[in-house]
């Protein structure tokens, strides 16, 4: 009786284990032919555009009895800063020269920009001008005019100091190359004169000379 059982109980085991083996397998046979997520879709990238920048107005030059005009002119040379216009507003300036007061701050804030030495005299002229009007436009910016006339005029002075230097310093390097010629040419004749011979050893080595009597 007690053999009985234990055989059962011993196929009953054997059957456990079969029916887990299938189960796993069957699993991962489930696992094989499960259909598959999609993969998702490529985007491609798209090439970044470039926008240029959109061009820089004409700089205006603010009206006559414009409101807050050291402001306005303030902001007119910030436009000319960046404008690419500065060659003919330059000319024009040097051709007509404007007639009122605001007119001739805006043409000597041109004349005056970094890069135009030449131009200095006439923006100083302009705002000469400027400041000899007595009118309600002109007193309106004469403190503007006043401190441009002054920057102009110490403009005009380095730039005479510079002059100078350069002449000073392009004398210098003439004078450095004239000596340095001249150096060569002593080298040269030093070079070309006969070397002096050495004394023969096998001569009797002269006598010192007898001193002189006293007289008597």
């Amino acid at each position: 009786m007690i053999s009985e059982l234990t055989g059962r109980r011993r196929t009953a085991q054997a059957l456990s284990a079969t029916l887990a083996a299938a189960g796993l397998a069957g699993c991962g046979m489930f696992g094989l032919w499960a259909p598959r997520a999609p993969a998702p879709p490529v985007v491609e990238a798209q090439p970044t555009v470039l926008t240029p920048p959109p061009a820089l107005a004409r700089p205006v030059c603010p009206p006559a009895r414009a409101r807050g005009p050291i402001d306005a002119l303030l902001a007119y040379y910030d436009a000319l800063r960046g404008s690419t216009e500065i060659g003919l507003l330059r000319a024009r300036a040097l051709v007509a020269p404007g007639e009122s007061a605001f007119a001739r701050m805006c043409q000597a804030m041109v004349l005056s920009l970094p890069g135009s030495a030449a131009d200095l005299p006439r923006a100083r002229a302009l705002l000469d001008a400027v400041l000899s009007t007595d009118d309600d436009d002109a007193r309106a910016v004469h403190p503007l005019a006043r401190l441009l006339a002054d920057d102009v005029l110490e403009r005009v002075r380095l730039g005479h100091q510079l002059e100078g230097l350069d002449a000073r310093l392009q004398a210098s390097e003439q004078a450095r190359a004239a000596l340095q010629k001249k150096l060569e040419e002593l080298t040269e004749i030093e070079r070309s004169l006969p070397t002096r011979p050495l004394p023969d050893p096998g001569l009797p080595s002269p006598t010192e000379p007898a001193p002189p009597r006293d007289a008597q």
